[in-house]
């Protein structure tokens, strides 16, 4: 089997991105890895030094900030640098992610289902709220701070008051949405590459369109058949363990020591989120 691309969008605590690198250590895996580029000091050489049998390069630093277009360029730097080599899966991580399985399971459980595309959706359709994230023009989100964000709320008002909906001169699309961290192949991983301008030009600016381009790319291509998510794949194991209902403020829980057991009993590879300023106990047990 080809090697897996794991591309990893960190920002932050750079002893979890090395504990994260060092789980993923493998000659099998080759690692992209995208530093924020706010983040002046971040020791990116000292951090992946703890790779031994991973290759890992460095991308394009850009400067991503929540809500823009921003994120989606950020996945785009890596998805690019990534298929120049041909990987039987590309997964999204965040530096505050790590695998709860070993990597012979990892590789196992990708073998056994080859070609499936495991992309997030929100089942059985789009909301109208996620919907009018590309509906709408957003200009303002994540400039001038909490500024921007009212400007932005009053500008999409204003939009939905005038009767505004872009998405009608793409009426032939079928919109989705789901959480941006993914496990697809390189068929779709290419796909999303070669459609980088249509993906500017329809989420260029949209709100939190990281959730909803790669949802849409692949609903509207070949592969829609092969998309398997927590609500279609049946017997099939979600990758990703994320605990929504114990988070806050529309972030995910933050895992403890005491949470051990229960990460280590679910069937899922990869979970988030861990935060070393909240319980390094439960990095260090992993």
């Amino acid at each position: 089997m080809k090697k897996h691309a794991y591309l990893i969008m960190a920002h932050t605590q750079p002893e979890l991105l090395k504990k994260l690198l060092h789980m993923l250590d493998d000659e099998r895996n080759d690692i992209y890895l995208h530093i924020d580029s706010k983040a002046k000091d971040y020791p990116i050489e000292k951090a992946a030094a703890v790779l031994k049998k991973s290759k890992c390069i460095f991308t394009e630093r850009t400067d991503v900030k929540w809500g823009s277009y921003s994120q989606i360029n950020c996945e785009m730097v890596l998805l690019k640098e990534a298929t120049k080599t041909e990987h039987a899966y590309y997964h999204l991580l965040s530096g505050m992610d790590l695998p709860i399985k070993s990597q012979d399971e990892i590789f196992a459980f990708f073998e056994k289902y080859d070609g499936l595309e495991f992309v997030d959706e929100d089942l059985p359709e789009i909301s109208e709220a996620a919907l009018s994230r590309v509906r709408y023009t957003h200009k303002f989100y994540g400039k001038a701070g909490s500024v921007g964000d009212i400007l932005g709320a009053l500008s999409a008002k204003g939009q939905k008051l005038l009767g505004i909906d872009k998405t009608k001169k793409y009426g032939h699309i079928i919109f989705q949405k789901g959480r941006n961290w993914f496990s697809i192949t390189h068929g779709l991983a290419k796909l999303v590459v070669e459609k980088e301008g249509w993906i500017r030009d329809i989420f260029g600016q949209s709100l939190c369109g990281d959730e909803l381009f790669l949802q849409t790319v692949a609903r509207n291509s070949v592969f829609a058949e092969k998309i398997c998510n927590p609500n279609t794949m049946g017997s099939v194991p979600d990758t990703r363990y994320i605990d929504w209902e114990r988070g806050s403020n529309n972030n995910p829980y933050v895992f403890r020591e005491h949470d051990y057991e229960e990460l280590k009993k679910s069937s899922a590879l990869f979970a988030r989120k861990f935060d070393l300023n909240v319980d390094k106990k439960i990095v260090e047990k992993l």
